[in-house]
């Protein structure tokens, strides 16, 4: 028996739990951390009952852990652990390792009993506690707790046994006190936390990045998030976890997770490439009139693929002008590839989605694969094509739609100008040239850019007029667009969904063209008169400006109009 006094009241949970009177206690207990055997005295109870045996197993020399006591009686082991706070308070574990099932009650002798405690990783895994006598159902569910304690507590742990009997694992600190050991019960699954020390002296909290969270660990957390929103960026991802857990991880582990997320919800790459064939189907088939067209490589894998639902081709032949830009961008998922995308204008001077395609690279054939498809849908030759005069673009459209015209998106061609000759004024006059309504006019910059360099003018005029110039775009086709920003426009509308397998993809895609339109149609259901809101702005701009101006008749239905004394135009106003 230690020496000592211990002079607080006796816990009353400890005097539940061996449902023993109060004034049957004897409060003589008082631990010291020398102590071999701690006994309990009990008035009216012989301890050398034949049917109970006392045992002490001490944990650890360092003062203030506590002592172990194990009472067998015949079926059944419980072990009863008395722990001596920092603030001399008592706190008592009850646990049973028997191989029986018992249920919570009390014994012909009035000693109560528990079930030891069972983990229940429904309610407590989001933010386990652990304590001695703590069950798990086997050394994987103990292990992935262990995980996410240390995530929660900021800390990473070493393990020094792991094996399918025991596992004592300690904090990654040489230095540091936390000790946890488990081992199997006798079911040779279950196990049970044994001993443990909850706390730390080490200072390594916080401290960089938390190794314990894994990119499988990871990947389970934002499986849900991901499901919501598959676009959300590693990055974005990174920032929450910091926020719901506070560990912090590299971009590079959290790209993996998501990867392995993204796998888990919607399958590999590789599947995704053998759903292809029945993607097209089910879009024909619920989709009547669509085109949707793959091409398969000799092998029989995967080479390209085609899709024009029947709402844009049909919504372009009937409210668009037959004006078409064309541009590629490249794809960032596992097998790379490049998405082929035609995008035209609608009324109201916003994108209209056309046709897509995922093709291995952007070269003629694959050029041609698009624009035969296209066409096929389009069911006319007749149309004007804007592009960034792409590899093999130039020569594609000429044999597919040999009666088209072709524009060149004049940012990319002044690129081009530039590296060769530069400064302010000849770039001025290059948008001025390119700019200008009226041939003289355009003629007045290219002049005035031959008299400054003879070979900038010379290397500008060895381009068509009619591909980069409104002064020389066909009049049939009243359209002022001289810019493929448009399209550029709609390749960063979809750019989130370039990572994703294919025809998570294409779904995608499909997804936000069917969202935008429809709400495009909700208002417009809300417009008055007939023209659109942006076309009527430009006719009252203009109307404004009008007032400043002299018309004068030319005949038929010709005039023109007279600013200032300067003549700009002769328009045909019918």
């Amino acid at each position: 028996m230690a020496s000592g006094s211990h002079n607080d009241e006796f816990d009353p949970e400890i005097r539940n739990e061996i449902n023993v009177e109060e004034d049957e206690i004897d409060e003589s207990y008082a631990p010291d951390k020398d102590d071999d055997f701690v006994e309990y005295n009990y008035d009216g109870m012989e301890l050398e009952d034949e049917n109970w045996e006392f045992e002490n197993d001490f944990i650890s020399g360092s003062e203030g852990v506590g002592h172990e006591y194990e009472v067998v009686r015949e079926d059944v082991t419980a072990i009863h652990m008395t722990r001596v706070q920092e603030d001399g308070e008592l706190s008592e574990y009850t646990s049973h390792s028997s191989c029986h099932s018992l249920n919570s009650g009390s014994d012909s002798d009035g000693i109560s009993y528990h079930r030891y405690h069972e983990f229940d990783p429904n309610m407590q895994m989001d933010r386990p506690a652990l304590s001695i006598g703590l069950s798990f159902k086997d050394v994987n569910m103990l292990r992935m707790v262990l995980r996410q304690y240390a995530i929660r507590n900021s800390f990473n742990i070493n393990y020094l046994k792991n094996d399918k009997t025991r596992l004592t694992a300690v904090c990654s600190d040489q230095t540091c006190n936390w000790r946890l050991h488990a081992s199997v019960l006798q079911d040779g699954q279950t196990f049970e936390i044994r001993k443990l020390i909850d706390s730390h002296n080490c200072l390594n909290i916080n401290q960089g990045e938390n190794h314990m969270a894994s990119a499988a660990w990871l990947a389970e957390k934002i499986e849900a998030r991901i499901k919501m929103d598959v676009t959300v960026t590693p990055k974005v991802l990174c920032a929450e976890i910091f926020r719901c857990y506070g560990a912090t991880v590299s971009y590079l582990k959290m790209w993996r997770a998501k990867e392995t997320a993204l796998q888990k919800i919607r399958g590999s790459f590789e599947e995704s490439f053998r759903f292809i064939p029945s993607m097209c189907k089910t879009i024909v088939k619920y989709n009547p009139e669509s085109i949707a067209r793959y091409q398969l490589e000799e092998n029989g894998s995967f080479k390209r693929v085609f899709v024009a639902y029947s709402a844009s081709i049909k919504g372009f032949l009937n409210g668009c002008r037959p004006f078409i830009g064309l541009d590629g961008t490249f794809l960032k998922g596992k097998y790379k590839g490049v998405l082929l995308t035609a995008v035209a204008i609608d009324g109201n001077k916003q994108l209209f989605p056309l046709a897509i395609a995922v093709v291995e690279a952007e070269n003629i054939d694959s050029w041609l694969f698009f624009l035969h498809w296209l066409k096929i849908g389009l069911n006319g030759s007749e149309f004007t094509f804007m592009s960034d005069r792409q590899k093999g673009l130039v020569e594609a459209v000429n044999r597919v739609f040999p009666m088209g015209y072709q524009r060149f998106c004049m940012r990319h061609v002044y690129a081009n100008f530039q590296k060769y000759y530069k400064g302010d004024q000849l770039r001025d006059l290059f948008w001025t040239a390119s700019r200008a309504y009226t041939r003289s006019e355009c003629d007045t910059a290219l002049n005035e850019i031959g008299r400054l360099c003879p070979q900038a003018r010379q290397w500008i005029e060895s381009i068509p007029g009619v591909h980069w110039s409104r002064a020389y775009f066909p009049e049939w086709l009243p359209c002022n667009y001289n810019q493929n920003n448009f399209t550029e426009s709609f390749n960063k509308m979809i750019m989130d969904s370039r990572g994703l397998p294919i025809c998570d993809m294409i779904d995608w895609i499909r997804q936000k063209m069917m969202v935008n339109l429809q709400s495009r149609r909700s208002r417009s259901e809300r417009w008055d008169g007939i023209v659109c809101p942006k076309i009527k702005k430009i006719l009252n701009d203009v109307r404004d400006q009008s007032r400043f101006c002299d018309l004068f008749f030319a005949g038929g239905d010709e005039y023109e109009m007279v600013a200032h004394a300067e003549t700009h135009s002769s328009e045909d106003i019918s």
